[in-house]
């Protein structure tokens, strides 16, 4: 009989759900890191690999070291950096914006251009 997850308790044992969360390593330099993300975002992440000709590993190394990225964990930098891409491919370009962060540092704020956002099947904007 499969048992169900533990993070699942209480779901039906004839249908047992997948964990939302997956975690992964990563390699970073001559480090290894593990990395939570949905599944959708792993999916996401591996699209942009392929798209990209990049492995997971040096995708992650590129926005670990990118200047822009001021997200203060790897996870948080890939979930915006994997927004980012996709906001971009759809034409919605963040635009940041430099505000002061309760930290007294600056801080990144994306503020989307909803003047170039795609029109729905019906021709009306979202």
């Amino acid at each position: 009989m499969t048992q169900p997850h533990p993070e699942t308790s209480g779901s039906s044992p004839t249908k047992p759900q997948r964990p939302s969360l997956i975690t992964r390593n990563i390699r970073l330099a001559q480090m290894r890191t593990s990395v939570r993300l949905e599944r959708v975002e792993w999916q996401a992440l591996d699209l942009i690999c392929q798209r990209e000709g990049l492995d997971r590993h040096r995708f992650a190394a590129r926005v670990q070291l990118d200047p822009a990225r001021t997200e203060n964990t790897l996870t948080s930098r890939l979930r915006s950096a994997i927004l980012a891409y996709f906001m971009e491919a759809a034409g919605l370009q963040p635009q940041p914006k430099a505000i002061s962060s309760s930290k007294g540092k600056l801080a990144n704020e994306i503020r989307v251009d909803t003047t170039t956002r795609p029109a729905t099947a019906a021709g009306s904007q979202l």
